[in-house]
Parts: structure tokens; C-alpha cells; sequence
């Protein structure tokens, strides 16, 4: 027996309500047809955000090949712009680095 189906049989013997975190693999997946620049944002958005420390966070982009090399071209320049550091410091975009 899977351990979520134990875990809503145990709580629904007690009739408590249950809320399960269930994150997993969050694809991108971005059409031939797709803005480039709206899909980077995404990507950008989806990875960077909250350090990436969601359960939504972004893990994987699905790019059809049509724009795969343009996507990437500008997702690298995009991330190659951040500033990594202290978030309290002064500076247009930071990301804290997580060890």
C-alpha cells in the first residue's frame, strides 16, 4: 500500500481534514509558436523564484526544436546577468546562493 493511500485512510478514520505536498518535476514547455522572450521570463521566473525553493519551482524546460537554440541563446544571457549575493544589498536583480 502507498504510503498517501495509508495516509488518507488514517486521517479519514478520523475524519481530519488532510493536505498533501505533492511538488514534483515542473516542466516549461514552450511551443514553436511560443514568444521566446515571454518563455524566458517564464523560465526565469519559474527557476529564480523564492531561490527556487518551491514546490513549483521549475526543474525541467521542454523546448520544441525549432526554438531550442534561441531559447537557450537567451535564457545563458539572461541568467549570466544576474547578480548573486546578499539580497540585502543594493542592486537591480540578486539571487542568494543556497549551500
Amino acid at each position: 500500500m502507498g504510503l498517501v493511500r495509508l495516509h488518507i485512510q488514517t486521517t479519514a478514520a478520523r475524519i481530519a481534514p488532510v493536505t498533501l505536498e505533492l511538488g514534483g518535476k515542473s516542466p516549461l514547455v514552450v511551443f514553436p509558436d511560443a514568444d521566446v522572450e515571454t518563455a524566458v521570463d517564464a523560465a526565469t521566473a519559474g527557476v529564480y523564484y523564492s531561490t527556487g525553493e518551491t514546490c513549483d519551482a521549475l526543474s525541467r524546460a521542454i523546448v520544441h526544436e525549432d526554438i531550442h537554440d534561441e531559447f537557450v541563446d537567451r535564457l545563458m544571457t539572461r541568467a549570466e546577468s544576474f547578480t548573486l549575493g546578499d539580497p540585502a544589498l543594493p542592486c537591480p536583480m540578486k539571487h542568494t546562493v543556497l549551500i
